[in-house]
């Protein structure tokens, strides 16, 4: 498995993993419900976290701040 995302829906975050040349995972990736994850293992699909977490506009706006 190249990457892999943990979701944790309450705290409206999620962590990528990708696999490194050296044969490990490396540190995670966080990303905030606000944002866009591409993942590369699914032919570059754009998850957008608003969406998974199914926020409004306003809403994203609001935790950014």
């Amino acid at each position: 498995m190249r990457e892999y995302l943990l979701v944790e829906p309450e705290a409206r975050y999620a962590e990528r993993f990708t696999f490194g040349p050296d044969g490990a995972y490396g540190r995670g990736e966080l990303f905030g419900p606000d944002e866009v994850v591409t993942l590369a293992s699914l032919g570059g699909l754009d998850l957008r976290l608003a969406e998974v977490f199914e926020l409004s506009p306003a809403t994203t706006e609001a935790t950014a701040g």
